[in-house]
């Protein structure tokens, strides 16, 4: 199976999308690491081109920097194959690729806002094609895992009050985003949904849930 395809942008499909990938980590915490890392798109000049990669990686990679790009998705061993294995003095590249490194893409600033609001911070890495920053942050400690609920669920004649995002536990796995009654009061949390929001979850009679709540105010003390 190969990268999910975004077949929408804008109306926050891509905070969704990332959403409902931090739902499943949650979900099934043993396949992933301890800390998640997200590489984001580094800085292109006004005719789409990077700098940095035309700098370096544009000299060992005999393909243009979209199809490196792609090509990085599937397999990395190229790029460990035909980089070069020594330091690179930054005093002998180009002003503007200097300038470009650890530079977010004007598109993807959105998304990093988004990640940071999340708990992630950026390390000491760059991409090694476009420069752009790498941002990191412990998998438990991401606010969406962190705040994501495993809860039972019931029908409900009318959608509820909290805007939410919710998952089914079993496969396949199926996020999505809807208004739910939500009563964490008790030993188990329990959500309630319509029918429509089950029929798109695919949900059985007593299956569990994975809960996030959108819309959280802060507790009064």
């Amino acid at each position: 199976m190969g990268p999910p395809r975004l077949v929408a942008y804008g109306k926050g499909c891509g905070r969704l999308l990332s959403l409902s990938r931090f739902l499943y980590m949650a979900a099934h915490p043993k396949r992933f690491a301890s800390t998640t890392i997200a590489e984001m798109r580094g800085h292109q000049d006004e005719q789409g081109i990077s700098p940095f990669w035309e700098a370096i990686g544009a000299h060992f990679f005999k393909v243009d920097f979209p199809r490196a790009d792609s090509l990085s998705m599937i397999d990395k061993k190229f790029i460990r194959d035909l980089m070069p294995r020594y330091p690179i003095y930054l005093e002998l590249l180009p002003h503007d690729a200097v300038e470009a490194i650890g530079q977010v893409h004007a598109q993807t600033k959105p998304a990093l806002a988004m990640l940071e609001g999340e708990g992630f911070r950026r390390n000491s890495l760059i991409d090694i094609f476009d420069g752009g920053p790498v941002v990191e942050c412990e998998t438990a400690k991401i606010k969406a895992v962190a705040n994501s609920k495993v809860a039972s669920w019931k029908l409900v004649e009318s959608s509820g009050e909290h805007k939410a995002l919710v998952a089914r536990l079993e496969r396949p796995f199926i996020a999505i985003e809807t208004n739910v009654d939500f009563d964490n009061q008790h030993s188990e949390s329990c959500v309630g949904l319509t029918q429509t929001a089950t029929d798109l979850l695919q949900l059985s009679p007593g299956e569990k849930t994975m809960v996030l709540i959108l819309d959280q105010k802060p507790s009064q003390g």
